[in-house]
């Protein structure tokens, strides 16, 4: 959904058929959601807690992000993106804002 003066904000949800949750690990750029800090920190809150709480009601909410159900990783080449894995019900999610 665009945002005036041009801003941008995106969400996408996908259910995946398999995932292995061994592979989600800080070396690979993963973080347990209850223990992001610095600016994974900064980005979950941006996205979250200015746009997608208010716009889309199906992504999941900030304390559930920060919790250890969740594992979040921070797309390096955009300030404002994360991706977010909730290993229970095999979803991903996808959120991104852009100026």
């Amino acid at each position: 959904m665009a945002i005036f003066p041009g801003d941008h904000f995106g969400a996408y949800a996908i259910e995946i058929s398999y995932l292995d949750v061994s592979a989600l690990t800080p070396e690979r750029g993963w973080t347990r959601g209850d223990q992001v800090s610095g600016e994974l920190e900064n980005a979950i809150n941006n996205i979250l807690g200015v746009y997608g709480s208010k716009n889309v009601k199906w992504f999941p909410k900030e304390r559930e992000v920060k919790s250890a159900d969740v594992f979040v990783y921070s797309l390096p080449w955009k300030t404002f993106s994360v991706v977010l894995i909730r290993p229970s019900d095999k979803m991903v999610f996808y959120a991104y804002f852009q100026t």
